[in-house]
Order: C-alpha cells, then structure tokens, then sequence
C-alpha cells in the first residue's frame, strides 16, 4: 500500500470531497477515510472517466476516477461497497481509492 501524498484536498462544508479546488472549498491534509459508499453515477468529461460514490451514512458524495473505479468493481456488492479509502490527486483533480476492504474496515466505516 502506497502511502498518502503531501498535499491538500478540498473538502464541501456538507463533508464531501470536491473534484477540484475552486470556489469556496476546505483544504485539508490527504488523508485515509473508513467509508460505506453507494454508487450513484458515473460521468464521461474531458479529463476522463469517473464515477461518484454517497457515503451511507452522512450523505457526503466522493469522486473516483474511471481507473480506479475499473480496479473496485469485483468489489462492489449490489452498487455498495465499504472499506478503506485514501484521497488521491490527479493533475489537478481529487478523489479517492480504495486501500483496503475487510470486515474490520466494515465496523470502521459504520463507526465513524
């Protein structure tokens, strides 16, 4: 597992990662996130593929990249599909991967 980069992420003030940090947007450190996501769409623009996730349980949305999205999908359990994630940077894009999924990362998710 690669480690987490040295660089900001921007956050919504509902919780949500943003694609990109323009406008009004919280900069936080990279960081690892214990999620339960649903998928809810996937959109085909300029820089490529990718696909957003809503967190069960506090409704925050997560972008991921096509790429990364390719790598999960065996994962994914009717659109569902709960772990470890680390935000991620792309040229100037934001999302997250997943790093890891086992039932503890499950009662990590549901505990946060």
């Amino acid at each position: 597992m690669s480690g987490l980069g040295n660089y900001k992420v921007p956050f919504e003030h509902d919780g949500s990662l943003a694609r990109d940090k323009y406008g009004d947007r919280e900069m936080r450190d990279s960081c690892y996130l214990h999620l339960d996501l649903e998928y809810l769409h996937g959109r085909l623009q300029r820089h490529g593929l990718y696909v957003i996730f809503r967190d069960v349980k506090t409704k925050a949305t997560y972008p991921m990249f096509g790429k990364d999205f390719l790598d999960i999908i065996p994962e994914l359990e009717k659109g569902r599909i709960f772990g470890k994630f680390k935000t991620v940077k792309k040229s100037t894009k934001y999302g997250i991967k997943l790093v890891s999924k086992s039932p503890l990362d499950a009662l990590a998710a549901q505990a946060d």
